[in-house]
C-alpha cells in the first residue's frame, strides 16, 4: 500500500513487504508471515533481523516460542533522518571530489565542463575552487563589485584566505572607478595583489582566470556566474589579459 513511499525512505522492497505484513498481522509466528509474504523461510528471517536493526520489528519469546511484532511506524522518522544525513554527507563528499573528477574528465575529453551558479553563494563556490586549485589569478575586474557591500566583504575575506595559501593575484581595474591609498597599497602588497588600471574599461561582468578554469560573473541586478573548465578558453583569455596588462598603468 505504501511501498513507494517507504522505499524512498531507504527500505528495500522485501523489507516493505514484510513490515506491511507485520502491521496487518500484529504479533505473529513465522508461519503466517511466510503465507502472507510468499517468501522463503531463510530469506524471511534475514529480513526480519534487518527490520529489527532498523527498529521496525521486535522479537519476543512467549512460552518458549519466538514471535515477531511490528514496531511503531513513528520509528520511520528516524530512518528518514538517517537517510537525510547520509545523502547530505554524500553531497558534501561529492562536492569535495568534483573538481578532481572534472579534471580527470577533461584529460580524456575535448569537451569543456560548463556550469552555472546564482547569487553570492555561487561566487563563494568559485572562491572555494580557487583555494583548492591554488593557481595564480588573473582578474578582469568589474566596476560594479565596489558598489556592492556584501560582495566587497566576500572578496576581501577571500583575499585573506588566498594570502595564507600564497596565491598571487593580478587585477585589471577601471581607472575612473578605482581609488587607492598608501594604506590600501601596503595591504595589497601583503596579500600578493597587483593592480593596474585602464581607461574605458567599464565591465558589467567580472572575469577570473585560474589554471584551466574561467569564471565569468554578471554583477547586475541578478548575480550569475558561468564556470568553465577549458584549457583553450583559459589560455585565450590569459593572452588577452597579458596584452592589456602590458598596456595598463600601475596604480
Amino acid at each position: 500500500m505504501y511501498q513507494d513511499i517507504l522505499e524512498r525512505l531507504g527500505l528495500q522492497a522485501k523489507e516493505v513487504l514484510v513490515y506491511e505484513a507485520l502491521l496487518k498481522l500484529g504479533q505473529t509466528s513465522i508461519k503466517p508471515l511466510l503465507f502472507e509474504t510468499g517468501l522463503k523461510r531463510g530469506n524471511l528471517y534475514d529480513i526480519l533481523y534487518t527490520l529489527e536493526k532498523k527498529e521496525l520489528c521486535e522479537q519476543v519469546r512467549i512460552e518458549k516460542k519466538t514471535r515477531f511484532r511490528p514496531a511503531s511506524p513513528t520509528n520511520l522518522q528516524y530512518i528518514m533522518e538517517d537517510e537525510k544525513e547520509r545523502v547530505g554527507m554524500a553531497a558534501r563528499e561529492l562536492e569535495s571530489i568534483l573538481p578532481k573528477l572534472t579534471e580527470q574528465f577533461q584529460i580524456k575529453s575535448s569537451k569543456p565542463f560548463v556550469t552555472y551558479y546564482l547569487g553570492i553563494e555561487g561566487i563563494k563556490k568559485i572562491h572555494k575552487l580557487v583555494l583548492e586549485k591554488k593557481q595564480p589569478l588573473k582578474i578582469f575586474a568589474s566596476y560594479i563589485d565596489r558598489d556592492n557591500e556584501t560582495l566587497r566583504k566576500v572578496i576581501e575575506k577571500q583575499a585573506r584566505k588566498q594570502r595564507l595559501l600564497n596565491i598571487p593575484h593580478q587585477a585589471l581595474v577601471p581607472r575612473s572607478n578605482y581609488v587607492t591609498t598608501p594604506k590600501k597599497q601596503e595591504e595589497y602588497k601583503k596579500l600578493k595583489i597587483e593592480v593596474k588600471k585602464l581607461d574605458n574599461f567599464q565591465l558589467d561582468s567580472q572575469i577570473v582566470i585560474f589554471g584551466n578554469s574561467v569564471a565569468i560573473t554578471a554583477l547586475g541586478h541578478q548575480v550569475l556566474t558561468t564556470y568553465i573548465e577549458s584549457s583553450a578558453i583559459a589560455q585565450t583569455l590569459g593572452i588577452l589579459f597579458q596584452k592589456l596588462w602590458e598596456q595598463a598603468d600601475k596604480v
